[in-house]
């Protein structure tokens, strides 16, 4: 376990209950990444991939690109650059819409079929957490945009706070 982890856990149980226990399962995946794109610490199954993917040109014919996650996602956390690759953002295989970029504070919010995700930049890390509708958290109701974002800038506040 590195040092990185208990970010993450932190971004899984994001809240403590008024009964002291803690909301659990708040996003469906977290990661920190450095700039140079390495994971730091990332929950099980998350990867930033490199692969081929068809694309549709028009009505009959596709098209094969390269899609590099890493590429995407660093562009896309330190310069809101949603265009890096023609296939659009791809994070674990996921395809993603930028709904809006704060270039001040480097803060993306990403929305998807069911769900979306939150990555913010902090002084040497990326902080990155996705949720999904369909999953819900330990309190029964399903995961969100809102506990997602909290859960991502509760971290990534608190790595600033410690220099990071």
């Amino acid at each position: 376990m590195s040092g990185w982890d208990q970010y993450i856990n932190g971004m899984i149980m994001n809240k403590q209950l008024p009964d002291g226990t803690w909301l659990q399962s708040v996003v469906q995946e977290a990661a920190i990444v450095s700039f140079d794109g390495v994971l730091l610490a990332v929950t099980p199954g998350f990867e930033l991939k490199t692969y081929d993917y068809d694309i549709q040109v028009d009505d009959v014919n596709k098209k094969s690109v390269k899609v590099d996650e890493k590429e995407i996602f660093l562009a896309l956390a330190k310069e809101g650059n949603s265009k890096a690759s023609e296939a659009g953002i791809r994070i674990n295989n996921v395809k993603y819409m930028l709904a809006s970029y704060n270039p001040d504070m480097k803060l993306a919010y990403l929305s998807k079929a069911k769900g979306g995700a939150c990555i913010m930049c902090t002084k040497s890390v990326i902080v990155y957490a996705a949720y999904s509708t369909d999953l819900k958290m330990s309190n029964g109701v399903a995961q969100s945009a809102g506990t997602c974002n909290n859960a991502v800038d509760s971290v990534a506040q608190l790595l600033i706070s410690n220099g990071a």
